[in-house]
Protein backbone atom coordinates (compact mmCIF):
# COMPACT_ATOMS: atom_id res chain seq x y z
CA UNK A 1 0.00 0.00 0.00
CA UNK A 2 1.30 3.48 -1.24
CA UNK A 3 2.25 5.58 1.90
CA UNK A 4 1.57 8.74 0.26
CA UNK A 5 -1.28 10.90 -1.04
CA UNK A 6 -0.07 11.23 -5.03
CA UNK A 7 -1.60 14.88 -5.52
CA UNK A 8 -0.45 16.41 -1.86
CA UNK A 9 2.20 14.08 -0.77
CA UNK A 10 0.40 14.09 3.18
CA UNK A 11 1.65 10.74 5.08
CA UNK A 12 -0.98 7.87 4.88
CA UNK A 13 -0.75 5.01 7.55
CA UNK A 14 -2.38 1.72 6.86
CA UNK A 15 -5.27 2.81 8.71
CA UNK A 16 -5.85 6.36 7.41
CA UNK A 17 -9.03 7.13 4.97
CA UNK A 18 -7.53 7.36 1.69
CA UNK A 19 -9.33 6.51 -1.87
CA UNK A 20 -7.59 4.07 -4.72
CA UNK A 21 -8.54 3.45 -8.48
CA UNK A 22 -8.31 0.73 -9.97
CA UNK A 23 -4.70 1.00 -11.00
CA UNK A 24 -3.85 1.51 -7.24
CA UNK A 25 -3.54 5.35 -7.85
CA UNK A 26 -4.09 6.73 -4.31
CA UNK A 27 -5.01 9.91 -2.86
CA UNK A 28 -5.96 10.96 0.83
CA UNK A 29 -9.43 11.75 1.56
CA UNK A 30 -9.47 15.86 0.99
CA UNK A 31 -7.76 15.26 -2.36
CA UNK A 32 -10.99 12.60 -3.25
CA UNK A 33 -13.24 14.88 -2.47
CA UNK A 34 -11.69 17.87 -4.31
CA UNK A 35 -11.18 15.87 -7.50
CA UNK A 36 -14.86 14.75 -7.29
CA UNK A 37 -13.99 10.91 -6.49
CA UNK A 38 -12.50 11.30 -10.14
CA UNK A 39 -8.78 9.90 -10.59
CA UNK A 40 -6.51 11.98 -12.47
CA UNK A 41 -4.13 9.93 -13.62
CA UNK A 42 -6.49 7.37 -15.66
CA UNK A 43 -10.24 9.14 -15.18
CA UNK A 44 -11.52 6.14 -13.17
CA UNK A 45 -13.15 6.34 -9.92
CA UNK A 46 -11.86 6.57 -6.46
CA UNK A 47 -12.98 4.04 -3.82
CA UNK A 48 -12.31 3.58 -0.54
CA UNK A 49 -8.99 2.06 -0.10
CA UNK A 50 -9.01 -1.38 2.13
CA UNK A 51 -7.48 -0.61 5.30
CA UNK A 52 -4.91 -3.27 7.06
CA UNK A 53 -5.27 -3.39 10.72
CA UNK A 54 -3.93 -7.37 11.48
CA UNK A 55 -0.33 -8.63 11.32
CA UNK A 56 0.30 -11.30 8.48
CA UNK A 57 0.51 -14.16 11.45
CA UNK A 58 -3.47 -13.31 11.78
CA UNK A 59 -3.49 -13.15 8.01
CA UNK A 60 -2.87 -16.77 7.56
CA UNK A 61 -4.97 -17.93 9.80
CA UNK A 62 -7.88 -16.84 8.14
CA UNK A 63 -6.06 -17.35 4.81
CA UNK A 64 -7.88 -19.10 1.42
CA UNK A 65 -6.95 -22.77 1.61
CA UNK A 66 -4.54 -22.64 -1.48
CA UNK A 67 -2.45 -19.90 -0.04
CA UNK A 68 -2.02 -22.64 3.31
CA UNK A 69 -1.06 -25.34 0.95
CA UNK A 70 1.43 -22.88 -0.65
CA UNK A 71 3.04 -21.93 2.32
CA UNK A 72 3.39 -25.28 3.50
CA UNK A 73 4.42 -26.79 0.08
CA UNK A 74 7.46 -24.28 0.35
CA UNK A 75 8.76 -26.08 3.91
Amino acid sequence: MKTKCEACGAPLQNDSDASICSYECTFCSACTAEMDNLCPNCGGELCARPRRTTGAVQITRRAPARLLRSLRARR
